[in-house]
């Protein structure tokens, strides 16, 4: 089983929402202690599912941010890479993108703790 099919496994059992593979980023904490995704541009095209892992203390927050929403045209691009760049502090439960301060906290659709460690 993909650490995505246990994010998926765990979300849909605990809050009853099934997140879409295809449409999904993941992040566990980094090295520098923070969350970091850098998904594709053709996320924007769908319903984009984000979940930040809060390996510390075994908790996976939940977003769904709507397609074509405009905050994508508030994110940080990598061009280099053809990818949006997000980067959020841990502690922070209003979910504020550091790279261009925007707020996620509107796209929580819900919090779902687990007892493994599996990620």
């Amino acid at each position: 089983m993909t650490k995505n099919d246990k994010i998926i496994n765990v979300v849909y059992n605990t809050i009853g929402f099934r997140l879409n593979k295809s449409q999904l980023n993941s992040s566990t904490i980094n090295k520098t202690g923070l969350y970091s995704v850098e998904p594709n541009l053709k996320r924007k095209e769908n319903d984009w599912h984000l979940v930040l892992i809060n390996t510390r203390i075994k908790k996976m927050y939940v977003f769904e941010v709507p397609a074509n929403h405009p905050v994508y045209k508030k994110l940080y691009y990598r061009a280099d890479k053809d990818r949006y760049r997000l980067e959020f502090y841990v502690g922070d439960l209003t979910f504020r993108e550091k790279l261009k301060y925007e707020s996620f906290d509107k796209f929580l659709i819900g919090e779902c703790s687990y007892y493994k460690d599996v990620f």
